[in-house]
This record gives C-alpha cells, structure tokens and sequence, in this order.
C-alpha cells in the first residue's frame, strides 16, 4: 500500500507525463488548424488539456481543498471522453480522399494526414492517461487534501475532522475552577492565594 506522500507523489508523476503528452498534441493540432470545419476545434482541445494541467498541479499541491480537488476530478472525467471521442474523429479523417487535381470542394480539406494521424494518436494515449489520472484522484482523493475537510471524515455537526475530538473533550481542556493535567484551573487557584494572603 502507498502512503499519502508516495500516492502525491504519483499524481504528480502522471501529470508531468500528461505535461509532454500535451505539449506533442498541441504541436500537432497546430498543424492541422487549416483543416475545415475542424481545426479551431482541436487547438481549443489542445488548449483545454494545458489549462487542466496547469489547474491540476496547482490543486494537488497548492491549494489542497476537497472542493477543489472534486471539480478536478469532474472535469478530468469530461477530458476522458472529449479524449476518446478526439482520437475517433481524427482517426477517421486520417482517412479522406483528395478530390482530383484541379477540384475545389467548399469546406473540405484532406491535408497532412500524417498530422491527423499523430493528433490521433496522441489523443487516445491522453484518453488512457485521464482514465488513469480520474481513477486516481477518486480512489485517493482523502490523501491528496490531506490537511482540509475530507470526504469520508466530516462530522454531522461539521466539526472538520471526525478523528479529533472537540476542544471541549480533549485532555488539557479545563473548565472554569476546574483542573487539567497541567495544574489546577485558574478560578481556583486565585481565590485559594487571595485567602492566603488575607490570613498573613
């Protein structure tokens, strides 16, 4: 079992591969921009995966908050599926025929397949890594916003974490005149002195 350093560890780890996997789509992407009725699509795609990458690296280790960390693991399931179905679509226009020498076809273009060929195939190895990266932070999600309120710890009476007591139930919590483990209470102890210095 990993603990919760070597678990945030490993994220961080596939964020750095999903780091290079993007910059090598968004170079590709860039290349089939000129492609009709398609090409803006796949550079805001391109776009989409660095401000993941940036947003999710900054919410495992900057900002740990479990809100945070649950809309991280909504919007790493949507890039999963934008994924899957990015690498589909460019698979199959990787396929087009150009029409005759001479024939101009409005909105269509069969250029640089070997572009859409490699945005292909970077897509369907970001589809594996988000599956894997979205399978991650929901299994550790508890671990990775070590430090805020986790999702099976919070407390009915929304007391941040459920394995600390109340200050009220702790071992050096003392009431008024009472005593703790450290002395005796406040209140009693100034009456008992004024007493002894009045007797003097």
């Amino acid at each position: 079992m990993l603990g919760a350093h070597q678990r945030k560890a490993a994220v961080n780890l596939l964020f750095v591969v999903h780091w290079v996997l993007t910059f090598c789509f968004l170079i590709s992407a860039f290349v089939v921009a000129g492609t009709a009725n398609a090409g803006f699509n796949v550079v805001l795609t391109g776009l989409m995966y660095v401000a993941f990458g940036v947003a999710s690296f900054l919410a495992i280790n900057r900002y740990q908050s479990s809100t945070l960390l649950g809309s991280l693991i909504g919007v790493s399931g949507t890039l999963t599926l934008l994924s899957l179905q990015t690498a589909i679509f460019w698979g199959q226009l990787s396929n087009c025929s150009r029409p005759p020498r001479g024939t101009i076809v409005e909105h269509y273009t069969c250029e640089n397949t070997s572009a859409m060929q490699s945005v292909c195939a970077f897509a369907a190895l970001l589809f594996l890594l988000q599956l894997v990266i979205t399978l991650a932070l929901f299994s550790w999600r508890d671990e990775l916003a070590h430090g805020m309120l986790m999702y099976s710890q919070v407390n009915a009476g929304g007391y941040g974490d459920a394995s600390m007591p109340p200050p009220e139930s702790g071992p050096d919590y003392a009431p008024y005149g009472g005593s703790s483990r450290y002395g005796g209470g406040g209140g009693g102890g100034g009456d008992q002195r004024g007493g002894a210095h009045e007797g003097a």
